[in-house]
């Protein structure tokens, strides 16, 4: 068997950003990586970004990229609730500066890192408008991700395991969404590591079930070593010599690097609610 790595985007390869269609994968964490596709075959980036840009933003052939948290396009009865939302929300937000929607496949964000409005607050207004579309709100970084599903990062990682069948599991997060992720990890009776990347915008629990949190943001691949775990076979050592270590009997996938260099467009659908 081999060991599976599945990790978040945004905050954990890339750094948080204002604007998410400026967000770029950090060198270090590419290289980090390819070096995992080269020796496991078995990696996977699971994000809430639609899965096309992922594909822009991940140049890198051999990994699964898995966008709107798994969640995938809505059968119609789900999508026309989404976009009952999206309508009736755009009206309720036109009084909070800053705030914005980004309509994807499977869900729509609620965008208010350039506002000072709080999750509560805007909480406030949207609380009625999910209860009659029958859609779950779940926090994030200056973001309210709105969907049809509860905790969709945790079925699609349950999925991927039981196709994968990995002797080993390592997950790697760093926000409110990669919860179900963790919770379902640390309950496996096969080895596993959990990795948190910590920031200030991160519930103090959330990493509760992790056993190793890095607290300097997003760019794993580019540290140093900060801790080393043993759990049965697996020997893994977190930062940029930890592929290294992965098993012994790893051979090469001799996976190829593809390059794009085109700049990308911006993900999904962009409502401006102060139109």
């Amino acid at each position: 068997g081999r060991v599976m790595l599945v990790t978040d985007f945004d905050g954990t390869l890339a750094e948080i950003v204002s604007d998410p269609v400026e967000a770029v994968i950090l060198p270090g964490s590419l290289h980090a990586l390819e070096r995992m596709v080269y020796r496991l075959r078995r990696v996977a980036i699971l994000s809430s970004r639609p899965t096309s840009d992922l594909e822009s933003l991940v140049p890198l052939a051999g990994a699964d990229l898995i966008g709107d948290s798994g969640v995938g396009h809505l059968p119609l009865e789900a999508r026309q609730r989404l976009d009952s939302f999206n309508a009736r929300a755009a009206k309720q937000l036109r009084t909070f500066n800053g705030v914005w929607l980004e309509m994807k496949p499977g869900a729509t964000a609620v965008h208010y890192r350039h506002s000072n409005a709080s999750f509560d607050e805007l909480m406030v207004v949207l609380r009625p408008v999910l209860g009659t579309t029958d859609l779950i709100a779940q926090p994030g970084r200056r973001v309210i991700e709105v969907m049809p599903t509860d905790r969709p990062k945790g079925s699609a990682l349950e999925r991927l395991i039981e196709k994968w069948e990995p002797a080993a599991v390592v997950c790697i997060g760093d926000d409110e969404n990669d919860r179900p992720m963790f919770d379902l990890v640390s309950g496996l009776p096969r080895p596993h590591l959990i990795v948190g990347v910590g920031s200030a915008e991160a519930p103090a629990d959330l990493f509760a079930r992790c056993d190793v949190v890095m607290s300097g943001g997003p760019g794993w691949g580019s540290r140093p070593p900060e801790r080393k775990v043993t759990a049965g076979e697996v020997d893994i050592h977190i930062g940029l010599r930890w592929s290294d270590r992965v098993l012994p009997d790893c051979e090469p996938a001799g996976a190829s690097r593809v390059v794009r260099t085109e700049r990308r467009s911006v993900p999904g659908r962009v409502i401006d609610v102060h139109q």
